[in-house]
């Protein structure tokens, strides 16, 4: 994605939820976890974003492979809490990583009966990522981890937000 080589912005998808962003120097991890991927080999983070607690979402070896004295961790309030690190977004909030990199957390939950009580209403994050600019003129991402379709995310529209692009996962 991008206009020119400067402007780029390359994604890489890991395995399960976790993903790996490249933009004008900075790097952005979402969910990392070494059973997917030996992260001691991979690039330092800028930034991790962590969707939930869950053992394949947050894994304390991988950030700390990933880690470097500059490293902003962002997540839920349940993983600051319980792993005492990084800033807790509530949905609505975003935080600018760079002038032209910011992140919202957004709501991820699961809608179906049955999965209900895997990822409950009001507890994980989704993120808006956007690179390059305002979030209506750069190029925003929807990742909402493990979770169904959600009123919430036609909430988040583009009127307010531009064209979006969302990345979702499938559990199969």
């Amino acid at each position: 994605v991008g206009k020119d080589e400067q402007e780029e912005l390359i994604i890489i998808f890991i395995k399960h939820s976790s993903l790996l962003f490249e933009y004008k120097g900075k790097v952005l991890y979402v969910d990392p976890v070494m059973e997917f991927a030996d992260f001691k080999k991979m690039p330092k983070a800028d930034y991790i974003l962590i969707t939930h607690d869950h053992y394949d979402h947050y894994d304390s070896l991988a950030v700390e492979a990933l880690k470097k004295e500059t490293t902003k961790i962002i997540s839920n309030k349940l993983v600051v809490e319980n792993f005492k690190e990084g800033i807790a977004l509530k949905y609505g909030e975003s935080i600018y990583f760079t002038e032209k990199i910011n992140v919202m957390a957004v709501p991820a939950y699961n809608t179906s009966q049955e999965k209900m009580h895997f990822h409950p209403k009001n507890r994980d994050n989704g993120y808006v990522l956007n690179f390059d600019g305002t979030i209506k003129q750069g190029w925003p991402f929807i990742f909402a981890g493990i979770s169904d379709y959600m009123p919430a995310i036609g909430d988040i529209n583009s009127d307010k937000y531009g064209e979006i692009i969302l990345l979702t996962y499938k559990n199969s």
